[in-house]
């Protein structure tokens, strides 16, 4: 599994809005960043966002689809927020996709 560090860019603009926010008088929970890869951000994505939940084949299957999905460049998951307390981001890092074979 392969996690990223926040980086400090984004933890500046977490900030930012963060302070919009509550300017505005809006009440969240706080949010903890998890940078990801792809194929982590499909494995979380498989598992409902939820990363350690019991095993079933059915998360295999819907791995699969995701990565097939992925790879096929039909979808790509960005983002995925669990809003519970605290909420939970996940954010696609940076990667080169993977090419394709012709």
């Amino acid at each position: 599994m392969s996690i990223k560090r926040f980086p400090a860019y984004l933890r500046d603009m977490q900030e930012e809005v963060e302070g919009y926010a509550k300017g505005y008088g809006l009440d969240f929970f706080p949010i903890l960043y998890e940078v990801l890869d792809y194929k982590t951000m499909n494995e979380v994505a498989a598992y409902g966002g939820f990363p350690t939940r019991y095993p079933h084949w059915r998360f295999g299957m819907d791995y699969e689809q995701l990565s097939k999905s992925y790879e096929w460049g039909l979808s790509k998951i960005y983002e995925m927020v669990i809003n519970t307390n605290p909420a939970y981001a996940y954010l696609l890092g940076a990667t080169r996709s993977p090419t394709r074979r012709s």
